[in-house]
């Protein structure tokens, strides 16, 4: 088992390391003692985190494509993490992740004919969703790639009827999320990309 003590950023470091794979008793027991948490879906092949990481938060990422083996992984930092927070990368599918109600789920530079398809939202992100407690889905999609020309406008669509079939009303960032959130992907263009952000209140009605 990785001592996670020991997986600590280096300060002025645009990496950390981040435990692969763990073990259910070393991620459940991260999860319980956390602050807050965050579900980046889709981190890459090799791992991208866009989420700032304050004392005691956990991040998780996911990715079949990841190209990493072993215990543990590098992540490319897009924000400052804290030495206390702790990083795990799951080389597999959202649907292969254990089961956790993260209060921030992000999706940063999904390939938009992936999403029409029905490949990055679907029915395996249905566990991750709080009966209890808010929780905001960040979205952000590139402009500039062929594919997004073509599957841009119908993407948008699939994300905002799954927003609302999950509960989910169409929102304004709020300040924590813009000092936290910085996407971080090698397929986002410098401009023109489009950014989502839905929040879902358990028991508030869904919205227009």
């Amino acid at each position: 088992m990785v001592d996670v003590s020991q997986l600590e950023t280096r300060e002025g470091s645009p990496y950390a390391s981040a435990v692969l794979n763990p073990e259910p008793a070393e991620f459940q027991t991260a999860l319980k003692d956390s602050f807050s948490t965050c579900l980046e879906i889709g981190c890459g092949v090799s791992p991208r985190s866009s989420w700032r990481l304050d004392k005691g938060d956990v991040w998780v990422g996911c990715d079949p494509a990841v190209s990493a083996s072993g215990n543990q992984t590098l992540i490319h930092l897009g924000a400052p993490v804290d030495r206390t927070a702790r990083m795990f990368v799951f080389s597999e599918i959202a649907a292969e992740v254990p089961e956790f109600k993260p209060d921030f789920l992000l999706a940063v530079a999904p390939n938009p004919r992936s999403v029409v398809e029905g490949k990055v939202l679907n029915e395996d992100l249905e566990k991750f969703l709080d009966s209890k407690n808010p929780q905001y889905f960040l979205l952000v999609l590139d402009n500039r790639t062929f594919e997004a020309e073509v599957y841009l406008g119908k993407a948008r669509q699939v994300i905002k009827e799954w927003m609302k079939e999950h509960g989910f009303n169409s929102a304004q960032p709020s300040e924590l999320i813009r000092q936290k959130f910085r996407p971080n992907s090698n397929d986002l263009g410098a401009f023109g990309n489009t950014r989502m952000c839905f929040l879902r209140i358990p028991g508030r009605a869904v919205g227009r």
